[in-house]
């Protein structure tokens, strides 16, 4: 909350952690605007090095960046079992949906025992 509220938090002087981190990585706070809420960064010429001088040989030394192979996630395909029971629901719910649109001319049987079709209920 700190960098949200002052100007001093983003001062390039290595006082605090977050400072000596974007210091060491070779940028500079160019501009803080703490009503809009950005800062913008600058690149540096070369990143600073707390009192060690850079070495031409342990730059050529270093391994390029080779990042670590992705894993491939195997589908997991539902049991047939699995499938049957969805496919079932599918069609009972499909079912439903046309006993439902078929209106007043459908009865269950449940209905049809209690009401004689000249009494049904309005």
């Amino acid at each position: 909350m700190e960098a949200y509220k002052s100007r001093e938090w983003w001062s390039n002087d290595g006082k605090n952690s977050q400072s000596k981190a974007w210091l060491k990585a070779g940028w500079e706070v160019q501009e803080v605007n703490l009503e809009e809420g950005f800062v913008i960064l600058k690149k540096t010429s070369q990143a600073h090095t707390s009192g060690k001088t850079r070495d031409s040989s342990s730059v050529e030394d270093k391994k390029p960046f080779i990042p670590a192979p992705a894993r491939i996630t195997k589908r997991k395909v539902p049991s047939k079992t699995k499938a049957a029971r969805l496919y079932a629901r599918i069609k009972n719910a499909e079912r439903q949906r046309n006993v439902e649109t078929r209106g007043l001319g459908h009865r269950r049987a449940y209905e049809k025992r209690l009401f004689s079709s000249d009494k049904h209920p309005a």
